[in-house]
């Protein structure tokens, strides 16, 4: 009967996985997002150093 009750409370626990599967997906969805502006941010910024690094060339010359 005590072993019965023990199997069932795992049973009950066992459902908890999900949750923090569900969970985990959100963070990395949010991760995701995060690193796809971090990457836009980057190239923007490397555009833009690239086009500075340009017009004192032609200055320059």
């Amino acid at each position: 009967m005590n072993q019965g009750q023990q199997s069932q409370q795992q049973a009950n626990v066992y459902q908890n996985p999900l949750e923090g599967q569900l969970n985990y997906k959100n963070y990395y969805r949010i991760m995701v997002l995060f690193f796809a502006v971090f990457v836009i941010l980057a190239i923007l910024q490397t555009y833009q150093f690239t086009q500075h690094k340009r017009e004192k060339f032609i200055t320059f010359l």
